[in-house]
């Protein structure tokens, strides 16, 4: 007999085990029955806190509905590069105490 607190207990092993659940992008549910008038957020992607250090950018996407009454989710890492940053020089850091000093250390 499956009980139906089941969810619940689910949840506590994540807390335990410390998986992280990636959140969806786009609709939260990527499931629902055939009237649609229950959803239920069936697929995840469940990693540990140590896979972000080698892939910090993770996102998920929800797809569309192919199959009547289901959305598969995608796992992408999304970076967002918008070019080289401006470099800003004011001319009150030349005021600065160690300006000169910091300048050195950094670039020699």
């Amino acid at each position: 007999m499956i009980r139906r607190d089941w969810g619940l207990g689910f949840t506590r092993l994540l807390d335990h085990v410390e998986f992280i659940d990636i959140p969806l992008g786009g609709p939260r549910f990527n499931w629902s029955d055939k009237w649609r008038s229950t959803f239920s957020k069936l697929d995840r992607f469940l990693v540990m806190d140590c896979f972000f250090e080698s892939f910090p950018h993770l996102t998920t996407l929800v797809l569309e509905m192919k199959i009547p009454n289901h959305r598969p989710i995608l796992l992408l890492e999304h970076r967002v590069d918008y070019g080289q940053v401006p470099f800003n020089l004011f001319h009150s850091w030349f005021d600065m105490d160690g300006f000169d000093g910091l300048v050195q250390d950094s670039w020699w």
